[in-house]
């Protein structure tokens, strides 16, 4: 496993605030820096090749579990969409009381080495990814390509290249907290997804070979 590049890290930490100082906070950020800003947070794609933009909101459930925490975060972020590769259910609607399901992306026949073009272009166009039961292996790698934030649980063998955003998935509310802080803050969202791209390239040296 590599190291940490320079020996950087990043913690994550949810704070109380008054009203509106994290939202004045975020713009006087973005005035730093030449960059447009979302909430949720969209950071910028590192390819075009795939889309052209991100699509604001957009968050890939990869499992039931995933579902659950997406169903959660509608209350704090109501404009938010969710896709996976399977049937779920994300939330219910307020008048009917119908299931709501994700999108659910086509494939055309998906290895557990190089993802088909359909489920690229969708995780390219996310804003966040959410995998808590680790069901999809070629996620951590391509999400860190992608620069799209993974929150992942913490008990695989490649939980280090996205170590800041590691959880357990035995405590619900502390994972919507971490979603949360992802979603609002946009210099915590670049730095994992930063850090996640540069242990994936230094992975990439020291294996010798692509692996997305």
């Amino acid at each position: 496993m590599p190291d940490v590049p320079d020996g950087a890290t990043v913690t994550l930490q949810v704070t109380e605030s008054k009203p509106g100082q994290l939202v004045s906070e975020l713009f006087r950020d973005a005035a730093r820096i030449d960059r447009r800003l979302t909430l949720p947070v969209s950071l910028p794609l590192p390819d075009a090749t795939l889309t052209k933009s991100r699509i604001p909101g957009r968050v890939y459930v990869a499992g039931v579990r995933d579902a659950e925490i997406f169903s959660r975060l509608l209350a704090i972020f109501p404009g938010l969409t969710a896709w996976s590769l399977n049937k779920l259910v994300v939330t219910h609607d307020p008048e009917t009381g119908k299931p709501i399901e994700a999108t659910v992306v086509p494939t055309d026949g998906m290895s557990h080495v190089l993802p088909d073009t359909a489920y690229r272009k969708a995780l390219a166009e996310s804003t966040l990814a959410l995998d808590l039961d680790a069901v999809d292996p070629r996620l951590p790698a391509l999400a860190a390509r992608l620069s799209v934030p993974c929150i992942r649980s913490g008990a695989t063998a490649d939980a280090w290249l996205w170590a800041e955003l590691q959880v357990s998935t035995g405590d619900m509310q502390k994972v919507v907290e971490l979603v949360r802080t992802v979603l609002t803050d946009q210099g915590a969202a670049a730095a994992c997804c930063a850090l996640a791209r540069q242990r994936l390239g230094a992975a990439f040296v020291d294996a010798g070979r692509r692996i997305v």
